[in-house]
């Protein structure tokens, strides 16, 4: 009965807010729903990702989601859903990420046709907020639930959330998030990789790496890691701090980026700056630790990642980061916005090589028992092949 479910055609609109959402979170279950045959838009932002979607046979469509505060872009953009999404007639609109799903969520409340999945990676009302901007947050959340059909949940802490709070509470479910365990696999990374990577940014074997792998955004801890690693490259000679991640353009982006040339001046080669790149995991395989000092997470594919690698992670004490990683046990847990708790875990990490490999193997086993993406994948097709059918 379930195959039956699934294969059944269904028309489908996929949306997030940026279109690397999709290379690198929606990958596997966009791919999924195409072969077992369902008519799949992915609609976002305009972007490179987004223009070989639309190469290699997906149907797309860009309307710009502007991530700022300007009131009347929103509404624009919501006029510009309702408007697609009334003309396309989908049978399901799923929509991800906190920004474009409000902005969806309110565009199909006019629209009874189709069903709206929502898939939360991670709620934008956390615990370090102002009580206004929680409670605010909240109640858009809680409200627009009252007009979603299905809601994906990644974090434990985010489920029992939105159990108490939201409406609909049969059709809330806790899907979790995984990661593809052939690609990250520690036994299958190529050498030649490996020594590229060494080639050209002057590393060897016996170095310590302490590697971050992000949006380059403020909420993502970006500062308190180079601040850290600063305060470690300072007596420890060797030693390289490693940053990866895309750069995002906004408002904010100027302040980071110059903060990030502040550190690597500072620095100097004890700080590598990579940019995005496609082969994470040759990276991950030259870490020695990982660390990701979030303000707010849903449960962090960057921490699975690094898990799967055999590594021991550094993170901050929040919901999602707190479910993956358990303090003194497969890493180390911190409070928010504080380098020297960092400082002092990496410090820890690097004289003591045994709790490395401890935690790592932990992690590795961890992994694979709770975070295969395909399992996780089908079960989200078959829910929404059976909502299709209600």
């Amino acid at each position: 009965m379930t195959r039956m479910l699934v294969q059944k055609k269904i028309k489908i609109c996929q949306v997030c807010a940026v279109d690397f959402t999709f290379e690198y979170f929606l990958n596997q279950l966009i791919l999924k729903q195409k072969k077992i045959g369902w008519d799949v838009t992915c609609l976002s932002s305009k972007g490179k990702y987004l223009n070989y979607l639309n190469r290699i046979g997906f149907k797309v469509k860009a309307i710009n989601i502007a991530r700022d505060y300007n009131i009347i872009d929103k509404f624009n953009t919501i006029i510009l859903f309702y408007n697609y999404f009334k003309k396309e007639k989908f049978d399901i609109i799923h929509t991800h990420t906190p920004l474009a799903s409000m902005l969806v969520r309110i565009a199909c409340l006019f629209i009874k046709k189709s069903k709206v999945v929502y898939t939360a990676h991670g709620f934008y009302f956390h615990e370090n907020m102002n009580y206004f901007s929680y409670n605010f947050f909240l109640f858009i959340e809680k409200f627009l639930s009252l007009f979603t059909k299905l809601t994906f949940i990644q974090s434990k802490e985010d489920y029992k959330i939105a159990n108490k709070k939201f409406y609909n509470k049969q059709n809330i479910f806790c899907i979790g998030n995984g990661i593809n365990l052939k690609r990250f696999n520690p036994k299958k990374v190529i050498k030649k990789n490996i020594k590229k990577i060494q080639k050209k940014y002057g590393l060897n074997n016996d170095l310590f790496i302490v590697g971050m792998i992000c949006r380059l955004v403020e909420e993502k801890g970006v500062i308190e890691f180079l601040e850290a690693s600063y305060l470690f490259s300072k007596e420890e000679k060797n030693f390289k701090a490693i940053l990866i991640g895309k750069r995002i353009k906004n408002e904010h982006s100027k302040s980071i980026q110059k903060k990030i040339n502040q550190y690597k001046r500072l620095m100097g080669s004890k700080l590598i700056i990579t940019g995005e790149v496609k082969n994470v995991e040759d990276y991950l395989k030259l870490f020695s630790v990982f660390c990701l000092p979030s303000y707010r997470e849903g449960l962090p594919r960057s921490i699975i990642e690094a898990m799967s690698m055999k590594l021991p992670v550094i993170t901050t004490n929040i919901r999602g980061c707190r479910e993956l990683i358990k303090n003194n046990i497969n890493g180390f847990i911190v409070p928010i916005k504080n380098s020297r708790s960092i400082y002092y875990k990496i410090k820890m990490l690097n004289k003591f090589e045994n709790v490395r490999k401890k935690m790592g193997f932990i992690n590795f086993k961890k992994v694979k028992l709770f975070h295969n993406e395909d399992k996780i994948v089908n079960k989200q097709n078959v829910l929404i092949s059976k909502l299709y059918h209600d």
